[in-house]
């Protein structure tokens, strides 16, 4: 999940850090292949057409050339590019031609066959085939943010190969168990560690030590819906060696302050799956997966 910023052309990820990536919209395409132009051409290519041709369209007065070869059509445009330059010979007819000085023996040929220049490429405005608002994904009905605990500090991808075998665990389940079933489940890792100031001035996680974990099973209260819910609050002790200087981390609390804020903030208020959080020993048990699945599907469809 990416938060859009259309006027920087960029996705940023707001549940894993350092992810950026950039917004490319096709406009223009090579005719055949439907490769896209790279976006600071086709923006130029774009401009110059709309100011050759958007008067034209208003009035219904468009000049239309449909021949073969291009050079047949007189040209109402040069566009000048570093390695090729582009002619408008009408609203449907665009041409590239590649700036490269081919060799004398190719000149003498052309210069025979009475080529002025080469071939070229025709570029083609929009898309192949217009979309439709049902050619898409459903949308998503469970939004589950997957989090580990304290463990695992040095193996910052584990999450994400955790997150995997969860995502196939529980598609595995889906399609045995709930095989009519169209409700859409997403599942995201999500690194909160990276971000975690243990004493306020020390990154380094390597350096501070961790208390030995007590027998869970003791606890009093606890249960797996707990597990599923929050995680289990897990104590790490900072640099300082003094006892009163423990800090008491829920892995939950990334989710309840960064991750709910931002998702609040978009628009999409309450309706998700709100977390699941669990040790890493419980990642390949089906019954774990099997008992969130009997919560993200209605019971009737049991």
């Amino acid at each position: 999940m990416y938060d859009v910023e259309i006027d920087n052309m960029k996705c940023i990820s707001i549940y894993w850090p350092g992810e950026e990536w950039e917004i490319i919209r096709g406009t223009w395409y090579y005719d055949g292949s439907w490769i896209p132009l790279e976006a600071e051409h086709s923006e130029v290519i774009e401009k110059i057409h709309l100011k050759l041709f958007q008067k034209e369209s208003n009035n219904q007065n468009i000049i239309t050339c449909d021949t073969n070869p291009p050079q047949s059509c007189k040209v109402l445009h040069t566009e000048q590019f570093p390695e090729f330059h582009v002619d408008w010979h009408s609203v449907n007819d665009v041409t590239l031609y590649s700036e490269y000085t081919p060799t004398k023996l190719m000149r003498s040929v052309t210069s025979k066959l009475g080529f002025a220049k080469t071939t070229g490429y025709r570029l083609k405005r929009g898309y192949k085939v217009r979309t439709n608002m049902e050619d898409k994904p459903r949308d998503i009905d469970h939004l589950v943010f997957v989090v580990h605990g304290i463990g695992q500090k040095r193996d910052t991808g584990k999450i994400i190969r955790n997150t995997t075998c969860f995502r196939e665990c529980v598609d595995w389940l889906k399609q045995k168990y709930f095989p009519n079933s169209k409700h859409r489940v997403e599942f995201f890792p999500v690194e909160w560690r990276s971000s975690l100031k243990l004493d306020g001035e020390n990154d380094d996680k390597d350096d501070s030590s961790m208390d030995s974990p007590p027998n869970r099973n003791a606890e009093k209260g606890w249960s797996l819906w707990d597990l599923v819910r929050g995680g289990w609050n897990t104590r790490e002790g900072p640099s300082s060696p003094t006892p009163d200087s423990n800090i008491s981390i829920r892995p939950g609390q990334e989710l309840a302050q960064r991750l709910d804020y931002v998702l609040r903030a978009v628009g999409l208020g309450r309706n998700y799956l709100y977390t699941v959080t669990a040790h890493t020993a419980y990642w390949n048990n089906y019954d774990v997966a099997y008992f969130v699945l009997t919560r993200l599907f209605p019971m009737l469809e049991t």
